[in-house]
């Protein structure tokens, strides 16, 4: 499931409940925080790295409230 090519009115919940059921992980275009950011200094400089890091690359989506699903990968 991708939605790089969706526009941002044409995601609905079930867009991003599919990226959590296919345990899509963060990276390029999709970053996770379970927590809305808070007032502090250190979470404003967080937030601000985050909307960058899509802002300097070729964008991307910032799901808040939204825990990456980690993948269970075996060790051989």
């Amino acid at each position: 499931m991708s939605i790089e090519n969706l526009d941002f009115n044409s995601i609905y919940e079930k867009d991003i409940q599919s990226l959590y059921d296919n345990g899509v992980p963060e990276g390029l275009y999709h970053e996770y925080k379970l927590e809305i950011y808070g007032n502090s200094d250190k979470d404003k400089k967080e937030l601000l790295k985050d909307i960058s890091s899509f802002a300097n690359s070729f964008g991307g989506h910032l799901f808040i409230g939204v825990e990456e699903k980690k993948r269970y990968t075996p060790i051989y």
